[in-house]
């Protein structure tokens, strides 16, 4: 383990704007230079040039080789996409540069804390992380696996040890959370669509340890058509929509809670993570798989069909309405013991008996529904605007009534800039749960898979889960 290389005296705890170790003895392209560990990320300066800043928020780790330091960083640029990069400067003295490294590593991952000496922080190696990457190579467009070694330099970078492993089949994600060695890896990465992470949980939640496998860590990077919950993410931490991003999110992120749903009907449940969509939304996802080829696009040209076709959904919406002054729904594991074979269900009725008299219903036919846990339920549309993944709520938007089709069509075309509220036909709602009585046959659409049931009932478990992000 490294030690402090200086005789001089450490403060007893860290003080800004003093440095927490700064030296003289490195010199940077060939000009002497100095380097600083500060509150804000590594000072660095030479007599030529203006002192420059490398933010901790921007460092992913840092090695030593040879004589040189050599710091990981993922600036963004103009544009928002973070670029993996790397700053080296050189010293002649190991050990010293064995410090900074051992300290950066450390404030790369840990926040600045005032409490923490030197020797400490040089005594306290920062631990290694292990994760499982799932991919499904033919995922959107078929790209994911290009898209994962594009960015596989930032897991790198962080020190992060990785597993890969292509799903194979059909629901293959999902046999493998059931058998996953939750022991052997500190959180599963998910390449593709919102299917791929939907395996993942349908998995963990079979398993007879569900009440601590659900908690196993999901990082997620976009690389199939749908994308919801990585949009949701990235808006929610101000981050720009890239692949670059969503990996810096995992490897600089923890673990935090993610809100989850149960969905059933008479013979089946499902628990979602971010949406159930049914009439034209559901109708659009489920048949632009005669198109998966064309990737992202096959929504839009589904969806025009759908749009040409008239159709219109007959059911009714019941719900448990949310009061604007109720409390915050407490978190799922603050408040019910980790029992039972399920997440429970308290707050729905029996499938065949009578709504409570405090629910509400709206009566169709419909022309739009969609409720999801997210802002985004997929990477180009902003459904709900406001909505959290770890609120506590349901956020149903639905058109109770039929449209014309030029007023259908501006309502899709208002999704991607949140403006299809502003039309008086689209209703908002915020629940906890509700109920879906359809008198079609047809599916539903519960986070891109294939769900039935003449009626469904959903209800929301408030940071059931725990995804790979920055803190929000």
């Amino acid at each position: 383990m490294s030690r402090n290389p200086w005789n001089t005296p450490q403060p007893a705890v860290m003080s800004t704007p003093v440095a927490l170790i700064s030296s003289t003895a490195f010199s940077l392209g060939g000009v002497p230079a100095s380097l600083a560990v500060v509150e804000l990320g590594l000072l660095v300066a030479t007599d030529h040039t203006e002192p420059m800043t490398l933010l901790w928020a921007d460092i992913l780790g840092a090695v030593v080789m040879e004589n040189q330091l050599i710091v990981y960083t993922c600036a963004p640029k103009a544009s928002g996409q973070r670029i993996l990069s790397k700053f080296t400067i050189s010293s002649g003295q190991p050990e010293l540069l064995e410090s900074f490294a051992v300290a950066t590593r450390y404030l790369a991952r840990y926040p600045w804390d005032t409490t923490r000496t030197l020797n400490e922080i040089l005594q306290t190696e920062t631990p290694d992380r292990r994760c499982l990457v799932l991919i499904n190579p033919v995922g959107g467009s078929g790209a994911a696996e290009r898209m994962f070694q594009d960015v596989r330099g930032f897991f790198d970078a962080a020190g992060i040890h990785i597993k890969i492993q292509l799903t194979e089949h059909a629901a293959h994600a999902t046999e493998i959370a059931q058998t996953l060695d939750l022991t052997a890896f500190d959180f599963v990465v998910c390449v593709g669509g919102d299917g791929l992470a939907s395996e993942v949980v349908q998995g963990l939640i079979r398993r007879s340890d569900w009440h601590d496998a659900i908690r196993f860590p999901i990082g997620l990077i976009p690389g199939g058509s749908g994308n919801g919950l990585t949009q949701s993410l990235t808006k929610l931490v101000n981050e720009a929509f890239f692949p670059e991003n969503c990996a810096y999110l995992i490897v600089k992120g923890s673990p935090q809670p993610m809100d989850m749903m149960t969905a059933r009907n008479d013979h089946e449940t499902f628990l979602s993570f971010l949406s159930l969509a049914w009439a034209f939304v559901a109708d659009v996802d489920l048949e632009s798989e005669t198109y998966r080829l064309l990737g992202g696009a096959r929504f839009t040209v589904s969806a025009v069909a759908k749009v040409l076709s008239w159709k219109r959904w007959h059911g009714a919406l019941s719900y448990l309405p949310a009061a604007d002054d109720e409390p915050t729904p407490t978190q799922y594991w603050d408040a019910l013991p980790a029992s039972g074979d399920a997440p429970a269900l308290d707050l729905l009725p029996p499938l065949a008996g009578p709504l409570p008299a405090s629910w509400k219903t709206i009566e169709g036919p419909f022309t739009f529904f969609w409720a999801t846990s997210a802002a985004a339920p997929s990477s180009d549309c902003h459904l709900a605007p406001g909505a959290h993944v770890n609120d506590g709520y349901i956020h149903v938007v639905a058109v109770p009534e039929n449209l014309s089709l030029v007023t259908q069509a501006k309502i899709l075309l208002a999704l991607d800039s949140a403006t299809h509220l502003e039309y008086p036909q689209v209703v908002r709602i915020k629940t906890r749960a509700y109920q879906l009585r359809r008198t079609d046959t047809n599916f539903v659409s519960i986070d891109g898979e294939r769900f039935g049931g003449s009626t469904i009932q959903v209800q929301m478990h408030r940071g059931l889960g725990r995804v790979m992000c920055l803190p929000y």
